[in-house]
C-alpha cells in the first residue's frame, strides 16, 4: 500500500511539474486552466468523496462449503447511499483459516457512483481444509490519483468451510469391540441398568438394589451391584490441542475423517470427539449421515492447550489422533494412537504417519 501511494505521488508530482514547465511560454489561458485542473483535482476529488464515505455499506456472501484446491465464488457488494460519488476505494480482504492459522489478503480497488452499487466477484481457493473466515481488514477512500486518503470504517464478513479430502481407509476392528448390546461386557460402575454382580444384603445397602425375584427363590436377600458397559463402545478422538504446521493439521483432519468414514461404512456406531478452541465436542455417530454432518464442524478451528480431554471411562477402545505423542494416555490397552509426527517412533498400539505417507500408512489398519 505504501509503495503504491509513493508511486502515485511521484506520477502526480511529475505531471504537475511537466504542466508547470509549459506555463512560461503559454500564449493562451488553456495551459493555465489545465495546470489548475490537475493541481486541484487530487484534493478536490478526495473532498467530494468524504461525504460518500460515511454512507457506504458492504456485504460479503460465500458458499457454505467447498472442496480443497477448488475455486469457490464469493461476492462483495458495496452500496453508496450518498448523493456524492466515492471516486476510488481501496479495500483489503483477509482470509484466515481458523484450523491451520494461515492468513492471506486480497486487495481491490473500486469506484462507487452516487446512489449506486458496486459488485466484485471473489475467487477463493485453499490448499488445506478448515474454516475460512473472510472479512474486510481495512478500507480507505482515495483521491483520483491515489495520493491522499481517508480511512473508512467498512465491515463485512462471511465464513466458508473447506472440507477435507477423504481417502480409502480399511479399518479392521477386533470383534471384541464391535457394538452388540446382547454380547456386552460390564465392569463395576454406577450404571444401574448394567448388572455387574449379585451379593448378599448388608446393613446400609439401598432397598432399591435388592433383587426381590431371586431373593425369594434362594431365601435370602440379594443385592445388585451396578456396572458399566466397557467392551463394545468405541471413541474416535482428534486431539487438536498441540499446534503444528498447516500440512500436518490438514493431514490429521483427512486421516481422522477417513477413518471415521470407514467405520460408518462398516455399519459401526461410535462416538466422535475433537478439540474445538477451549471446548471439547462430542457426538454420537450412528451412521454415515451423522458423520457427514459432523465433518464440517470438526475442521472449523484448532484446539487450545487448555481444551479438556474426553472422559474415556466406559469405552472399550479409544482411537486418538494427535500431532504430538501424549505423555500419558491412561489405560494403554484400550488406546490406539495415530500420530502425525515424522520425528516420533511407532510402537505398541501406536502408528506414526506424515502428510506425505498418510494414505499408505492408513490404507490398512488393525485396531
Amino acid at each position: 500500500m505504501k509503495r503504491e501511494r509513493f508511486g502515485a505521488a511521484c506520477r502526480y508530482a511529475l505531471l504537475v511539474l511537466l504542466l508547470a514547465a509549459l506555463l512560461p511560454g503559454a500564449k493562451t489561458w488553456t495551459p493555465w486552466a489545465l495546470f489548475a485542473f490537475v493541481l486541484f483535482l487530487s484534493p478536490v476529488s478526495l473532498l467530494l468523496s468524504l461525504p460518500a464515505a460515511k454512507h457506504i455499506s458492504a456485504s460479503l456472501s460465500l458458499p457454505t462449503s467447498a472442496a480443497k484446491e477448488k475455486s469457490a465464488s464469493g461476492v462483495l457488494i458495496l452500496t453508496n447511499n450518498s448523493l456524492f460519488p466515492a471516486v476510488k476505494l481501496r479495500i483489503t480482504i483477509s482470509i484466515l483459516n481458523d484450523l491451520t492459522g494461515e492468513e492471506e489478503t486480497l486487495s481491490l480497488s473500486a469506484g462507487v457512483g452516487a446512489k449506486q452499487t458496486f459488485r466484485q466477484e471473489l475467487e477463493l481457493k485453499s490448499a488445506h481444509c478448515g474454516r475460512l473466515y473472510v472479512h474486510i481488514k481495512s478500507a480507505a477512500v482515495f483521491d483520483y490519483f491515489g495520493v491522499f486518503s481517508k480511512k473508512l470504517r467498512l465491515e463485512a464478513a462471511a465464513r466458508l468451510t473447506v472440507l477435507p479430502e477423504l481417502f480409502p481407509c480399511d479399518v479392521s476392528i477386533s470383534p471384541a469391540f464391535v457394538t452388540a448390546d446382547e454380547e456386552s461386557v460390564s465392569e463395576r460402575g454406577d450404571d444401574m441398568t448394567e448388572l455387574f454382580a449379585l451379593r448378599e444384603y448388608q446393613s446400609g445397602d439401598p432397598i432399591r438394589r435388592i433383587h426381590w425375584k431371586l431373593s425369594s427363590k434362594v431365601g435370602s436377600l440379594l443385592v445388585k451391584e451396578p456396572g458399566r458397559n466397557i467392551s463394545r463402545s468405541l471413541l474416535v478422538f482428534w486431539d487438536k490441542r498441540h499446534g503444528c504446521s498447516p500440512m500436518r493439521m490438514d493431514a490429521l483432519a483427512e486421516a481422522a475423517c477417513s477413518l471415521a468414514q470407514s467405520l460408518s461404512e462398516q455399519g459401526l456406531s461410535y462416538d466422535l470427539a475433537w478439540s474445538d478452541g477451549e471446548e471439547l465436542q462430542l457426538r454420537s455417530i450412528p451412521d454415515g449421515n451423522a458423520l457427514l454432518a459432523a465433518i464440517g464442524a470438526m475442521v472449523t478451528r484448532a484446539g487450545h492447550p487448555d481444551s479438556p480431554l474426553p472422559d474415556t471411562k466406559g469405552y472399550g477402545r479409544v482411537i486418538r489422533f494427535c500431532a504430538a505423542l501424549p505423555d500419558t494416555v491412561g489405560e494403554e490397552n484400550i488406546f490406539h494412537i495415530l500420530c502425525c509426527d515424522a520425528q516420533a517412533a511407532s510402537g505398541k498400539n501406536m502408528l506414526v504417519f506424515s502428510p506425505e505417507n498418510r494414505k499408505e500408512q492408513l490404507e490398512r489398519l488393525e485396531i
